[in-house]
């Protein structure tokens, strides 16, 4: 068979859109569940069953992800007249099918790891327990079943995407349709329903307006989940692979394919993060005081070496002596004799009352340290 040369080989089509989009939500969430792997972490009881598995969903993204991004190498996104044939052909659909398991599993784990998570938050009204667990059940049984027929329903298998081979049998395409719509319909009706109820729970608690709005808010955005998932159906449906340019306008699918699967996984990390205000971020805090002050420490190295070229400075009160590092000997702030023994200074005696200090911090242009204090409590006159 003589196939003609590409048209435009250089190209991309619509390529870039599929890759920039589908590693935009997949980076956000890997990033979504990483906090979450961290708040969960510092929560009494450490890690759930909920965040293994939304982390495991994660991984199976990004790996689907990895496959999708070598199908775009090989020419995904390209009009068909400007693929090599078939060679590029048959690469873009095998790395796609391919792309579909660890797709198919990271859909269904990230779905099963927002269920327990609802299921902790509103599990105590007993018609949301039961309607989860009806709903989960149907999204298990329609994900497996879709993934089950995706890779039987040709023999053998290298004819899903080898489309030139003429030995493969295949099952009645019309089981590997209906089998994906009933899957896809199961998730979108799960994920809109799981945004209704919890938004109905959260608006009857006793609590303030504000706070109701918040949480219906966080809950709330799963249903960008729902719209992804009717796109994704209806792409799917308009995408027939007798028609023109039929690999072109199957990019479009495959992007908002992989975009569902990775919103899922952002979206359902989010209810999870809402303690990251209240960690404890005493260890970041402590390692940007310690950089600030080898930052100050090698500013006040480099000045005191630029000011020792000049030998002696004046204090600004008459006396004059060597220059000093307060930051390296501290004991040079403020003491109130010799400069030239440190450490060896009189004493002040500051009384407090309601009224405050009796004695300025400032004394002679200097500024007053207290290394040494005692603290006395009771009447001047029950002291004497």
């Amino acid at each position: 068979m003589v196939f003609p040369p590409p048209v435009n080989p250089d190209d991309p089509g619509r390529g870039p859109l599929v890759i920039g989009f589908t590693w935009t939500f997949t980076s956000m969430g890997i990033i979504a569940c990483s906090l979450r792997m961290l708040v969960s972490k510092k929560r009494k009881g450490g890690l759930g069953v909920d965040d293994w598995l939304m982390f495991t969903a994660m991984l199976f993204q990004f790996v689907s992800q990895v496959l999708i991004t070598i199908s775009y190498r090989h020419g995904l996104g390209k009009h068909d007249h400007d693929l090599v044939w078939p060679d590029q052909m048959i690469q873009v659909l095998k790395w796609n099918w391919i792309a579909t398991a660890p797709g198919m599993f990271a859909s269904i784990l990230a779905r099963i790891s927002i269920t327990i998570l609802l299921l902790r938050l509103f599990g105590v009204h007993r018609w949301f327990r039961w309607l989860v667990y009806i709903l989960t059940t149907l999204q298990i049984i329609g994900g497996l079943l879709a993934f089950i027929v995706t890779w039987v329903q040709v023999r053998p298998v290298e004819g899903l995407w080898n489309v030139f081979r003429q030995d493969v049998v295949r099952i009645d395409p019309r089981i590997g349709l209906y089998s994906y719509y009933f899957g896809q319909t199961t998730y979108t009706f799960a994920d809109l329903i799981y945004v209704i109820c919890p938004i109905f729970i959260i608006w009857r608690l006793n609590m303030r307006l504000h706070q109701r709005v918040g949480l219906a808010v966080v809950m709330g955005v799963s249903i960008i989940t729902v719209v992804f998932s009717i796109i994704k159906t209806v792409s799917a449906q308009s995408s027939d692979t007798q028609q023109a340019d039929a690999q072109y306008n199957a990019a479009l699918t495959v992007l908002w394919a992989n975009g569902e699967q990775a919103c899922v996984v952002l979206l359902g990390c989010v209810p999870a993060l809402r303690a990251l205000p209240s960690l404890d971020y005493s260890r970041l805090r402590s390692i940007g005081s310690s950089l600030s002050l080898l930052g100050r420490s090698q500013r006040s190295t480099n000045a005191s070496k630029a000011t020792k070229s000049f030998g002696v400075y004046s204090t600004g009160a008459g006396v004059s002596s060597a220059y000093h590092d307060l930051e390296n000997n501290t004991h040079e702030l403020g003491t109130m004799g010799n400069l030239s023994s440190p450490g060896k200074f009189n004493g002040v005696v500051a009384t407090y009352d309601d009224t405050g200090s009796s004695k300025s911090l400032v004394s002679d242009g200097q500024v007053r340290r207290t290394d040494v204090f005692t603290v006395d409590y009771g009447r001047e006159d029950q002291k004497r």
